[in-house]
């Protein structure tokens, strides 16, 4: 009886063994990786409170992706990969949505991940993953039911990670509180002039394609949230310390640090991820430590615009209502969480950029090639009727950045801003319709324009002209009206890009660098600074840098030696009482025939062979004549068709005073704007 009982009791152990099944390896795996036909697993618990979520979604495993080289433990929820790309895959077939994110809480993540959520359209929504977080959201698309959800390795390095917990929420909650400057008050420098303050930036660097970077070549509509490791996935190194010094080595002064906020937007408010902005806190104050001049722009990419949440790049969209009411709110959104983080810590030293080459690139390229173009002369955005209206939309989201920088009070109630027009291209800062917008704060604002002089032909005397052309017009309507320029993006073009005519051709660095130096020395004589694009090439090659900066140094030691032949016009010696001159505006009036207003020039040497004099707003007839010691004199007409006039000196003698001279019996005025020597006509 007892062997009964006993053999009973075996079988029954057995059965039930059979009945409840055990997990079935499969055969090409050698860690006990389940198949496609595997039962639900139980989630990991991390406390009994969360347990109970209704809205908590079972760990099913279907399938991985070389499974000789990775590996998942479905009972510790490991997940390991080793090749790029490679993947593990859960089933969310019978899962029905409960609400708008879906969160994936995870530890131990070591590496890059990449979680992606598919549909059964085979749409997908993604985030990446970060290892000083334990949990990420994706926004789900309401109208679409779920398939089910991936584990990405996205570098072609080693990643793991312990899977937690699957499961909806209604609303974001930050696992990080927000990144807030409370230094309560700072430094700046508020009483330097932009013209001068730009003189002091000198020649600089972009960052460039580093704190930009997203996970994938996916545009918004899928890629909404992507963490700090992406700055790896653009084959970018890490800047450090030693890499900023780096700009030492090539007396680099100031760094442009482009970042994309968009694609670390987390919620329908626009928050922008707190680790995320951390990080470029990180990064901007190791430059800032370092005594660089750093603009911190907004440079968000650009997508199709056609999902949800598409309008948080901020740039110019379809010209309608509802996408500039969204535009707004996001670039109001943005603007405030990062003057909150950059604030009272930081001095002049650091300048706010608006955005990057806003455009509307849904008009089409026939548009985009009449609105704006990086190399000058190319474009006709005053005859185009989109770029007109696209004009107007971009003035106001300008102004509402400044607007929104200045009322974060303290130092960025005073700090620079760039202001960019369409494309942050020449050709449309130039235009009649591009305005700069209006500032609580005093000669703060600066313009800044992107230049690529050679893209597809290699340099020749057209492009040389165009770009002596395109900055000699910048100079005549920005830097002479106390508006300094900033070239924020100066590069030459790839070696795949030359082309001449019509053949492949690997350009020289001779070659790559012609234009680039022609540029670099109109910057200077003019006062702007250039900033060099294409980061990782010429931030390794000082060689290079140290020769833009050689063509800009000459540029504006051409235009201190012009300075230094200037002779000021002040405190006019007037010959009677119907002559006056206003030393603020420069006109002088003078109501007598014969009558005139003179400079003297005694103590003055002579340096050059000739006197030019440049004027404007002449409203008859004067005559400027030169003095010499033994009171002879050279005159010339001034006439309304001309603004300037040259009168070479005589070799022997040494001039004594300048005069302008009323040839008209009524009032003539004329502004007086430069007089100098100079050599050669």
């Amino acid at each position: 009886m007892k062997i009964t009982v006993k053999f009973l009791l075996i079988l029954s152990l057995f059965a039930s063994f059979l009945v409840t099944g055990c997990e079935q390896p499969n055969s090409n795996n050698k860690n006990d990786i389940p198949n496609k036909t595997d039962q639900e697993e139980k989630p990991a618990q991390n406390d009994e409170s969360e347990s109970k979520d209704e809205k908590e979604i079972p760990i099913k495993f279907s399938y991985l992706w070389n499974e000789n080289l990775n590996s998942y433990d479905s009972k510790t929820h490991t997940l390991q990969i080793t090749k790029q790309w490679d993947r593990a895959v859960f089933d969310l077939a019978n899962v029905q949505t409960k609400g708008k994110f879906f969160i994936i809480e995870y530890e131990n993540l070591s590496g890059n991940l990449l979680v992606e959520v598919s549909y059964t359209d085979d749409s997908k929504n993604e985030v990446s993953g970060y290892s000083k977080k334990t949990r990420d959201y994706i926004i789900l698309d309401q109208a679409k039911k779920l398939k089910e959800i991936a584990f990405i390795s996205s570098l072609d390095e080693p990643m793991s990670v312990t899977i937690k917990k699957f499961r909806f929420a209604d609303e974001f909650i930050l696992e990080k509180e927000p990144v807030i400057d409370n230094k309560t008050a700072g430094t700046f420098n508020n009483a330097i002039s932009a013209i001068d303050f730009v003189k002091e930036m000198g020649f600089g660097f972009n960052t460039g394609n580093f704190l930009e970077a997203r996970t994938t070549g996916i545009e918004h509509g899928v890629s909404f949230y992507d963490n700090v490791d992406v700055k790896k996935t653009w084959g970018i190194s890490e800047f450090t310390a030693q890499k900023f010094q780096k700009l030492s080595e090539a007396e680099g002064k100031s760094v442009r640090i482009t970042v994309s906020w968009s694609n670390h937007i987390i919620d329908e408010n626009y928050t922008i991820d707190p680790f995320w902005m951390e990080e470029v806190k990180r990064i901007v104050d190791i430059a800032y430590r370092q005594g660089y001049y750093i603009v911190l722009n907004d440079h968000s990419i650009r997508g199709n615009l056609s999902t949800p949440l598409a309008y948080h790049e901020g740039f110019i969209t379809r010209n309608t209502p509802e996408d500039n009411a969204e535009s707004e709110r996001y670039i109001k959104a943005v603007w405030k969480q990062i003057t909150a983080a950059f604030n009272n810590s930081y001095d002049e030293h650091l300048i706010f950029e608006t955005l990057n080459e806003p455009r509307n690139e849904e008009s089409g390229t026939e548009h985009a090639a009449k609105c704006h173009t990086w190399i000058a002369g190319y474009g006709d955005s005053e005859n185009c009727p989109e770029c007109i209206a696209d004009n107007k939309i971009l003035n106001e989201y300008n102004q509402i950045i400044v607007d929104t920088i200045r009322e974060s009070g303290g130092n960025n109630a005073k700090r620079f801003i760039l202001i960019p027009g369409i494309g942050t291209a020449s050709e449309t800062v130039r235009n009649k319709y591009f305005k700069l917008p209006d500032d609580t704060a005093q000669d703060k604002l600066i313009v800044t324009i992107h230049h690529y002089p050679l893209l597809k032909n290699l340099m020749n005397d057209w492009i040389k002209n165009d770009i002596k052309q395109t900055y000699a017009e910048l100079n005549e309507k920005f830097v002479k009206n106390g508006i300094p320029v900033v070239i924020g993006e100066v590069g030459h073009a790839p070696d795949n890009e030359i082309l001449t005519s019509g053949i492949g051709h690997t350009a020289t660095e001779e070659e790559q660098l012609a234009p680039v130096l022609v540029l670099a020395e109109e910057a200077g004589k003019y006062g702007m600074c250039p900033m060099l694009f294409y980061a990782e090439q010429t931030w390794e090659n000082t060689d290079f840098a140290k020769k833009v900066l050689a063509a800009w140094e000459k540029g504006k030691q051409e235009t201190e030696n012009q300075l230094a032949k200037n002779i000021e016009i002040r405190d006019l010696w007037l010959s009677g009482e119907n002559v006056s001159f206003d030393d603020t505006t420069k006109i002088l009036k003078i109501s007598g025939q014969y009558e005139r207003g003179s400079i003297d020039v005694q103590t003055c040497e002579k340096k050059g062979k000739y006197i030019v004099f440049e004027y404007s707003n002449l409203s008859g007839n004067m005559g400027f004549d030169v003095v010499y010691d033994d009171d002879t004199r050279d005159t010339e007409s001034c006439s309304s068709d001309k603004t300037k006039i040259y009168i070479k000196l005589n070799d022997t003698k040494k001039p004594v005073r300048f005069d302008f001279v009323s040839m008209d019996e009524s009032e003539v005025s004329i502004k007086l704007c430069k007089l100098y020597y100079a050599d050669e006509v």
